[in-house]
């Protein structure tokens, strides 16, 4: 296994000052390609209005820093993020693409972020819908057949283990998930995309397994969804790079975009879509 990266993000990109301008546009490729999966598999998505407003953004300097976000739904999904946040002549970007179910089944959810730190950087994981701690029906249903998978990518000397030194970050991740930087190479990237269209197989096969979430446990799972999705949007230590480059204000309203905190479609069921932020924040990351 390749030596595993502790750094912050921001001690990664301020250590190394690289034009990353060519990997950015081949990452967004990969998210545009398994997005044109989920397209294929999910038909009936529609934009969410409230994304209109981001569909493009940028800092105070013309030609830095800029982002894109548009937010979808659409049953079984509840709300789609297919977003990038770049400044990729200083060496940075990332991006997402994740969909978060609605709660008729209660199939993980199923998230990718690529980006350059200014190496490649992949974050794939299935965000749990219980404490799979206790459920363990849940944990082998799902999880186990990731594992196989799993322990094959983390022996791949060519992906450092990328480790959050945020301690919310490390708790929200399954113990499947596949989080790594890797030097900027093809074979690299090629790899990235073996995971991550292996992973949208294993989701597939999930859903067109799934069984409908009981209508008396449906509301206390989409209330749940929603702080997942809030508290992940909020604490993300990322979001001190972006404030660097578009400040607070735009970063808040990013935030909100994330978990659909201004949604205009109502959410899958007609569940509230208030949600507390989190009541503690860590002091620094």
């Amino acid at each position: 296994m390749a030596q595993e990266s502790l750094q912050h993000v921001t001690e990664l990109l301020d250590a190394t000052k690289v034009d990353n301008t060519e990997w950015f546009e081949k990452l967004w490729s990969l998210t545009a390609q398994l997005r044109s999966r989920i397209d294929e598999r999910f038909p009936n998505l529609v934009r969410d209005p409230s994304s209109l407003p981001h569909d493009r953004y940028a800092g105070p300097e013309s030609g830095g820093p800029n982002g894109h976000m548009t937010s979808w739904v659409g049953e079984p999904i509840d709300w789609m993020v297919h977003s990038n946040l770049v400044n990729p002549t200083m060496g940075f970007c990332n991006m997402h693409l994740s969909m978060w179910l609605g709660p008729t089944v209660k199939v993980p959810h199923c998230a990718f972020a690529f980006g350059t730190f200014p190496d490649l950087f992949m974050l794939g994981d299935f965000p749990a819908r219980t404490d799979t701690i206790i459920d363990t029906e849940h944990l082998y249903t799902y999880y186990e057949s990731v594992n196989a998978l799993w322990l094959k990518h983390r022996a791949n000397e060519n992906l450092r283990p990328f480790t959050s030194r945020a301690l919310y970050v490390r708790e929200t991740l399954s113990e499947t998930a596949f989080c790594f930087l890797a030097d900027r190479t093809d074979e690299n990237l090629a790899t990235y995309a073996e995971i991550a269209n292996a992973m949208l197989d294993i989701w597939f096969a999930w859903l067109d397994a799934a069984i409908p979430t009981p209508e008396t446990e449906r509301a206390a799972l989409a209330e749940r969804d929603l702080k997942v999705r809030r508290y992940a949007a909020e604490l993300d230590p990322a979001n001190a790079l972006a404030v660097r480059y578009f400040g607070a204000d735009r970063v808040h309203l990013l935030e909100r975009q994330l978990w659909g905190g201004d949604r205009q479609i109502a959410r899958i069921g007609s569940f509230s879509n208030d949600c507390a932020p989190p009541a503690m924040r860590p002091s620094n990351y």
